[in-house]
């Protein structure tokens, strides 16, 4: 009896030495499972910590970089359809999608003179600058771009142009040939345009857009300043 009590004690020594190791493995291993989501934790910690912060730091460089400037459009006329068509064109574009920068178009109505020429009698030689009348209205309204737009010229194929060869007489945009001039029904619109930029150091740049369609001149007018808001709007943003 005592035999066989001392085999079933070595037994039970035996099954519980052999399940302690096993026990104590169970429990390295969970304490080491509780250890490794203790730092995963403490890195999504840190991950959300450091996202937070640079949302934060990043969304007034966004608001800096998507500020709207102002592109200011002079008239000598209290109003003017074609001017109005541009400003709003140039407002209604999107913000840039690389800057975030939009632009709003504003008409400064009413202008006596907006460019000041130093000398008539040079022609195209002479200097042209901002008036001063323009500058201030410019100041006061607070603009960025000032936008002077020449009034657009429109021709067809059959319009009288000069001939550099004999003055006394007429070319054609097109050929000498009557039948010719005839199967070209486009009206050809070209608009030049000077964008002041009035922020620090006034500088200027010259541009113009052109045009021909089949179809009316005021629709062919109409396209070519929406061109011509599009091109603004490049030109500033980019």
């Amino acid at each position: 009896m005592t035999a066989d009590r001392a085999i079933y004690l070595s037994k039970c020594a035996k099954i519980g030495y052999s399940l302690a190791p096993t026990d104590y493995g169970m429990e390295i291993q969970t304490g080491s499972t509780s250890r490794r989501c203790a730092r995963g934790v403490a890195a999504r910690c840190i991950s959300f910590v450091l996202a937070t912060a640079l949302l934060a730091y990043a969304t007034p460089l966004f608001a800096e970089d998507g500020k709207t400037l102002k592109v200011c459009i002079p008239e000598h006329t209290a109003s003017n359809a074609q001017l109005h068509q541009v400003a709003t064109s140039i407002s209604s574009h999107k913000p840039d999608k690389a800057t975030h920068t939009k632009l709003q178009g504003v008409e400064l109505l009413g202008l006596d003179e907006i460019l000041h020429t130093d000398n008539v009698f040079k022609g195209n030689l002479a200097k042209q600058t901002l008036s001063t009348e323009a500058r201030d209205r410019a100041g006061k309204e607070q603009c960025d771009y000032l936008l002077v737009i020449s009034v657009p010229d429109a021709k067809t194929a059959r319009s009288a142009q000069p001939n550099a060869w004999s003055p006394d007489q007429q070319l054609t945009t097109n050929t000498g040939d009557p039948y010719m001039r005839r199967q070209d029904p486009d009206i050809y619109v070209e608009v030049k345009y000077r964008l002041y930029h009035l922020v620090t150091t006034e500088t200027s740049i010259d541009g113009f857009v052109a045009t021909h369609q089949a179809a009316p001149q005021q629709a062919v007018v109409s396209q070519a300043l929406d061109m011509l808001a599009n091109q603004v709007f490049t030109k500033i943003t980019k």
